[in-house]
Parts: C-alpha cells; structure tokens; sequence
C-alpha cells in the first residue's frame, strides 16, 4: 500500500526537478544571448524586422558663393587712370586728358579695324577721348618752328597727328616731354591686362611720331 502511493509522487518529483533544469537551461541561454555585442540589425535580424542597412544621409550640398557684381565698362577703362596719375605724377584730368588725346592721335592713324582693337581693350576708350581738349594750332617758341611745323602738318598726316597732339598736351599744362610716359604706362596697361596686341598697336603709332 505504501509502496504503490510513493510511485506517482517520485513521478511528480522527477518532472519537477526535469521542469526547473529545463528552465535554468532556456533562462542561460536567453543571458547568453544578451551579452553579445551590440550590432546594427541584430534584432531585426532576429526577429525578422525588415531591412538591416540604413540609408546614408546625403551630405548637405555647399551653396555657391554669391556672385561679385562686374565693373561697368566705364569702370574698366578708367582703372588705367589711377596708373596714369601714380607713374606720372599728374592729376586726374589730365591723366584722362591725355590718355584721351593718344586715343584720339591713334584713331587718325590706325585703320578702322586696328583702333578697334585698342578701343575694345580700353571699354572706356570713348569716355577717354571725350576728354581730351580741343585741337588747338601750335604756338610759342620759334615762329619759324611753328610755321614749319604747321606746314608740315598740310602734307604729312603724321606730321599733322604729332602737331595736335603736342598742342592738346599744351592745353592739359604738360609738354611734349610727357607724351613718351604716357604710352608706356598705356602700352604697358593694355599688356598686362591680356591685350598685347593693342599694346603693341598704341606703342608703335605714337612713338612713330615722336
């Protein structure tokens, strides 16, 4: 009688004792799991939940720098007078006088198409020009000089350039000694600015006259 009643309860002990070490088993594993690292997805993975990778960010695009306004063509053209006024020592109109006045001896001179390309390199060349003074007939010194050089002027269209350039120079209080510093400094401008061709056109018309 004792027997047969201890027989269930050493069952129920024995699926006990199999439940709890099942269960320390399962509770192992489940901390085992916990500590391992971290990674991007790992319950995703686990768990089935979508798409592991995630999008990158596009990096923001750099705003262009604001455009700088452009000169204006007159702006162009008169920064050749500051040079004019620092190299020679003159005022401002007369740096515009006679830089006006050189235009003006080389638009004689040149064929159409060779002053406009000195006028193209100088976008302020009409500017200019407007500021030289008017054509006036060589006086003082000699009277033989002058009456020679007048002549001269009649048969000579280089003759007649050099005579009025001269005499605007005259007009602006600067002598003939100053015609040579301004093409340089002008000849030297068109150069430096990527125009050599006008350069070249502007040095060679007036020296021929000196």
């Amino acid at each position: 009688m004792s027997c047969l009643s201890l027989s269930p309860l050493r069952t129920i002990t024995l699926a006990t004792e199999k439940l709890v070490t099942m269960n320390k088993i399962l509770a192992m594993a489940l901390l085992g799991c916990l500590s391992l690292p971290a990674h991007a997805g790992f319950w995703d993975d686990l768990f089935g939940g979508g798409n592991s990778e995630e999008a990158t960010p596009e990096p923001a695009a750099k705003s262009a720098p604001p455009a700088q306004p452009a000169p204006s063509m007159v702006e162009t053209g008169l920064q050749l007078l500051p040079l004019l006024t620092q190299s020679l020592g003159v005022s401002s109109g007369q740096a515009a006088g006679g830089m006006g006045s050189l235009l003006q001896t080389a638009q004689a001179l040149l064929s159409n198409s060779e002053f406009a390309t000195i006028a193209k390199a100088i976008p302020g060349a009409e500017t200019l020009m407007k500021a030289a003074p008017v054509v006036k007939e060589l006086s003082g010194g000699s009277g033989m000089m002058s009456n020679a050089m007048n002549m001269a002027s009649k048969y000579s269209p280089e003759a007649k350039a050099g005579t009025e350039l001269v005499s605007q120079f005259k007009s602006l209080g600067m002598g003939a000694d100053m015609i040579p510093g301004f093409t340089r400094v002008g000849s030297d401008y068109l150069r430096q600015n990527g125009n050599p061709e006008a350069g070249a056109l502007l040095q060679n018309v007036i020296s021929g006259l000196l």
